[in-house]
């Protein structure tokens, strides 16, 4: 294999957190970066006296990341990327976009926290349907749209992380290049007027939605985590973005993550429902 089969040259995972204001830096939050075939390192704040991020600095450090054209990255984020088809119809949204705008314009939490924008009456239905990915193939996962939980805390569940997040990615998509920054697999997957779908290969740089404990549960993190390698102590945010990192970037250097791309297990029906709901790199 050669440097021109990889599919990119870093590698940045991102674990999520729906807390607090979205300027406020966060223990919550955290990022990791590989950079060829070096470990994988947890990348701090350079403008907070602990390093810690918000989300406001992670959106800055992610598009300074993606305008670079020298290099390919893939970024995973731990949060989801959109809701359940029951949901998209309920709203009568009908592509992805019209989802992103419409989620944008009803939770702006790039101004707002979570629950000052349900406060202010923003919709949402208190329910706990799934994706399919959730709900087939990603054991464990919660439903993006359980924003009332009775039970735990609620801003450290998916649900606040995705509607915290997402006005965000919105904003990416408008500010990156198109031509040069995916988000997958919505910009790859293809479905006809007659219902085909075809999925195109990834290029460029990558913005996918990940399930770190997918990620963990593959490099087998319950006997070597990766405080126990390097002699530092991590936290368990930092412990899942460094995994996305880590399992992305030794998928890619052994030849095995373009598969997870191609969605080559799913059925034509699953294609049609990923091009809406999206789904998560690795879960099958």
């Amino acid at each position: 294999m050669t440097i021109n089969d990889k599919l990119f040259d870093i590698y940045i995972g991102v674990d999520y957190s729906g807390a607090g204001l979205p300027a406020k830096a966060i223990p919550g939050l955290a990022v990791v970066k590989a950079e060829g075939g070096d470990p994988p390192a947890v990348v701090r704040n350079p403008h907070h006296p602990q390093g810690r991020w918000s989300r406001s600095a992670v959106h800055g450090y992610l598009m300074s990341e993606l305008a670079q054209t020298d290099r390919r990255a893939f970024v995973g984020i731990d949060h989801g990327f959109s809701y359940p088809l029951s949901e998209l119809a309920y709203y009568g949204l009908q592509t992805w976009d019209d989802f992103l705008a419409w989620l944008s314009l009803n939770w702006d939490t790039r101004e707002r926290s979570v629950d000052d924008c349900k406060k202010r009456g923003a919709p949402y239905r208190n329910a706990n349907s799934l994706r399919l990915a959730e709900a087939r193939y990603a054991v464990g996962a919660s439903s993006v749209l359980d924003l009332d939980r009775s039970y735990g805390h609620m801003t450290k569940t998916v649900s606040y992380s995705t509607h915290a997040g997402l006005p965000w990615l919105a904003e990416l998509r408008q500010r990156a290049d198109r031509g040069r920054v995916r988000c997958w697999p919505y910009d790859h997957i293809h479905v006809s007027e007659s219902g085909e779908a075809n999925v195109r290969p990834v290029d460029g740089h990558v913005v996918a939605e990940v399930y770190p404990k997918i990620c963990k549960e593959r490099l087998a993190y319950r006997f070597s985590p990766p405080d126990a390698r390097g002699g530092s102590t991590l936290s368990a945010h930092e412990i899942d973005a460094f995994a996305v990192a880590e399992w992305a970037q030794q998928r890619d250097r052994e030849g095995a993550l373009a598969p997870y791309f191609r969605l080559e297990t799913l059925t034509p029906h699953e294609l049609r429902t990923a091009a809406l709901e999206g789904w998560i790199v690795g879960c099958l």
